[in-house]
């Protein structure tokens, strides 16, 4: 897995979930769009200050959505 990276080169777009870290060990799932961060329940998650792109899902979890 990757190392944290700073927010500014995150990529963007709807397809493009990262994890992302806001201090205080708080972690979410969000994609960014129109420089808004996103989760599954709303945009502008304030303090976004890090992120790294998710692990691949267990070869289990593939076979499945195939």
């Amino acid at each position: 897995m990757s190392d944290w990276q700073p927010i500014e080169t995150a990529p963007t777009g709807f397809r493009n979930e990262v994890l992302t870290y806001r201090g205080a060990g708080l972690m979410a799932v969000a994609v960014n769009i129109d420089g808004a961060w996103c989760v599954s329940d709303g945009c502008d998650i304030i303090g976004v200050t890090h992120w790294m792109p998710l692990p691949k899902p267990p070869q289990a979890a593939k076979d499945k959505a195939a």
